[in-house]
């Protein structure tokens, strides 16, 4: 892995098992801290088929202030121990199975034992955005998404309820693969909810998900394919998704719930849901959105006004109604490379002075 510190401007450079991972860059875009109630970051994601080196790249951003102290650092194996009882800093608490294993992260600057963000003196890493562990296992979270009134009042998010910011600790601590932090991330919504609505890739070297929640437990998780590309400006970006695909993991409740709110759209005998108009109907492209539509294919000439779900949404469904590995209708008019993932943080509207970080991951 290859890091570059904002704070330090030190580079850090270590060697994982399976893959290399570059994490770089502080740029950054917006704010997004749940902590301060904003909603301003921005992430992007380019399959392995559309870079010119075949790796898969994602990346999210992070804005609250450019003095904004972050830490970065390594959690040795067993910092955290089988039995320990975690405390985050809204409430959540979370009961490790095991012995921790070791990783690489940032998080917010607690290092003088008063908490920046909750004011809590308990030993936690708050704001922990995103990291790899020695198995190789990637999570970048705390992509901040809303949700209806109408579907927040079916469901609404849970007091001691994951926050998503606490989300790398649990996972990096806990999982050696990505499947597996996927089963654990899904069980702790069914079980014990979430106190936010958040946006979250998790990958390893064989695979990469994606993981929408914006209510307290419903959800739903797309292993993505390595042939789509999209952008997540604090809006969602899943569609049209038939929920019998082997690649899609969703809570029991999903269609349930934006039916008690009575903003379903799909076929609920086929068991498709179109996601952003069941859970966001109101949703419009914001300016980051179009700014992102642009980066992809200078061509992009759509105005605001005229842009819907159907030009940037996943979906895993075609025009005869089968399943088909997840695409968007993004159309991706060069390979990317890493500094097209860097420049994406630079663009008006994107990047800012407020800008505190941004994390690029390379697998």
């Amino acid at each position: 892995m290859v890091y570059y510190s904002p704070i330090t401007s030190e580079r850090t450079v270590a060697t994982m098992k399976y893959f290399k991972i570059i994490l770089s860059l502080t740029l950054a875009v917006m704010l997004c801290l749940t902590s301060v109630s904003a909603l301003a970051c921005t992430a992007i994601y380019v399959g392995s088929d559309l870079t010119e080196d075949g790796s898969t790249m994602f990346a999210r951003s992070e804005d609250i202030a450019n003095s904004y102290n972050k830490v970065f650092y390594v959690a040795p194996a067993g910092q955290h121990k089988a039995g320990e009882v975690y405390q985050g800093c809204y409430g959540f608490t979370y009961t490790f199975t095991k012995d921790s294993y070791s990783y690489t992260a940032f998080s917010d600057d607690n290092l003088s034992g008063v908490c920046p963000d909750c004011g809590g003196e308990h030993k936690h890493t708050p704001y922990e955005a995103g990291g790899t562990n020695e198995m190789g296992l990637t999570v970048s979270a705390t992509e901040t998404l809303g949700c209806s009134d109408a579907v927040y009042e079916a469901d609404p998010h849970v007091d001691t309820g994951i926050e998503e910011a606490e989300i790398p600790t649990v996972l990096l601590s806990e999982c050696a693969t990505a499947k597996e932090a996927v089963t654990l991330l899904t069980s702790i919504y069914d079980t014990v909810g979430a106190q936010g609505g958040s946006g979250i890739f998790i990958a390893d070297n064989t695979e990469t998900w994606y993981i929408e929640n914006v209510t307290g437990t419903q959800y739903i998780a797309l292993k993505l394919s390595d042939t789509v590309a999209f952008a997540v400006p604090n809006q969602s970006a899943i569609g049209l998704i038939d929920l019998d695909d082997e690649n899609v993991i969703a809570s029991a409740k999903l269609i349930e719930t934006a039916k008690a709110a009575g903003t379903y759209v799909g076929d609920e005998a086929a068991n498709t849901i179109d996601y952003i108009a069941s859970y966001l109907p109101d949703q419009k492209a914001n300016s980051r959105y179009m700014s992102a539509l642009k980066h992809f294919n200078a061509s992009f000439d759509k105005a605001a006004e005229e842009v819907t779900a159907a030009d940037y949404a996943i979906s895993n469904v075609d025009a005869q109604g089968n399943i088909v590995p997840f695409y968007t209708n993004i159309s991706v008019n060069r390979s990317f490379t890493v500094a097209d993932v860097v420049a994406y943080y630079d663009i008006p509207g994107i990047g800012s002075t407020g800008n505190l970080e941004i994390h690029i991951f390379q697998i």
